[in-house]
């Protein structure tokens, strides 16, 4: 028996890696390139020593077109997302049922991910044909959904029909488990943290997908208080043009901000987050943040 893990962003490498820990027999990794500098993420992996194999693929289609040549009934594969028509068609390809989802930030709670979107109609019916739910975790070619607070899951998708599974250890406790493997960026976030200056308030923006020029009139409000501004791309952000004017400092966009946060935290530097409903926030519920319009 093989398990597969799809990984797209570092995020999803932490809780899929987490899931790999109780995962007998061989465990091959599918880094999928889409996100910032993903192939140097990629490079440090290796090194590990933990993985029975590691893959690099170019993107979604290659990944699935990999799997689908590969994975036999008893294999296990994991998966950031179980929802789309195109999902669904890569999904029907997968000799296996065995395949799980997994948590990957707050999309993972909810229950309105068709309905929001106002599509076409025919998309729609093509979406209930093939089995795809509001929900992640709830298609036709999934067993379940791996996810950390099953109370919030049970709360905001209370007709979820396929299984609840849990983690084997808690989020935080995970950071201690996976700071081996993640050693190179806390070598960089010690770095950061460093900089950080100890007389100044410190104010980070978390973008979402698109820089939000919003933050700016946040900045301008308050340009003469006492304030060090740190800027903390999206992860699948691989190119944008930062105004520098406005930030006193610009983190690499592949860094998993949770371990920034925890690293932060622990140095007991009070901090500020700026953001547009973040999933990095639900971790970290005693964080002051200012949610953007």
């Amino acid at each position: 028996m093989i398990s597969y893990f799809v990984v797209t962003k570092p995020l999803q490498y932490f809780n899929a890696t987490n899931i790999s820990f109780n995962v007998e027999g061989k465990k091959i990794l599918l880094i999928v390139d889409s996100f910032f500098d993903a192939s140097t993420f990629f490079d440090n992996l290796l090194q590990l020593n933990y993985w029975n194999e590691i893959l690099f693929l170019s993107d979604y289609k290659s990944a699935y077109k990999y799997l689908s040549k590969k994975i036999v009934k008893a294999d296990n594969l994991y998966i950031d997302s179980d929802y789309g028509f195109k999902k669904g068609i890569r999904l029907y390809s997968i000799k296996t049922k065995h395949i799980y989802v997994y948590e990957e930030g707050i999309g993972s709670y909810r229950n309105d991910l068709r309905s929001s979107q106002n599509g076409s109609r025919i998309v729609d019916f093509f979406l209930k044909i093939i089995g795809v739910k509001e929900h992640f975790g709830g298609s036709r070619f999934v067993r379940g959904i791996y996810v950390y607070d099953h109370a919030k899951f049970n709360n905001l998708v209370p007709d979820f029909k396929k299984k609840l599974y849990h983690f084997p250890y808690t989020f935080h406790d995970n950071f201690s488990l996976l700071r081996n493997h993640l050693h190179f960026q806390i070598d960089y976030i010690k770095e950061v943290i460093s900089k950080l200056p100890k007389d100044k308030i410190i104010c980070v923006y978390l973008t979402s997908w698109k820089y939000n020029s919003g933050i700016e009139s946040f900045i301008n409000e308050n340009k003469n208080k006492n304030e060090f501004w740190l800027l903390k791309p999206h992860p699948h952000l691989k190119s944008i043009d930062i105004p520098s004017q406005y930030f006193d400092y610009v983190m690499k966009a592949n860094i998993f901000v949770e371990f920034f946060f925890s690293e932060i935290i622990r140095e007991g530097i009070v901090f500020r987050v700026y953001h547009e409903n973040s999933s990095a926030l639900q971790y970290f519920p005693e964080i002051n943040e200012v949610l953007l319009p």
